[in-house]
């Protein structure tokens, strides 16, 4: 994201993925994802006790680590049969 000049990454059923860039989104010229891949890419992700929290409060925050050097910070949100995943570097 940070060579795009991207400062994020939202992911939502049913839209295509969307990179933040300063004060907009720009599409990022893939197919909109459904609910199972979604679904899925949040449970390789997320923490068990970050499962726990999304589960009682339909929101949860975490980070990770990808490599030595790269380091985001993540925001999954439910709503309704939806989900919101946004991802940053941190």
């Amino acid at each position: 994201m940070s060579r795009s000049g991207a400062g994020g990454l939202r992911l939502q059923i049913g839209e295509r993925p969307q990179f933040n860039v300063g004060d907009s989104f720009r599409e990022a010229g893939l197919r909109p994802l459904n609910a199972e891949e979604l679904h899925d890419l949040v449970q390789l992700l997320i923490p068990e006790a970050s499962r726990d929290e999304l589960e009682k409060r339909g929101e949860t925050h975490f980070s990770f680590d990808f490599g030595p050097t790269a380091r985001f910070a993540v925001v999954v949100r439910t709503r309704g049969s939806g989900l919101l995943m946004v991802i940053r570097p941190s």
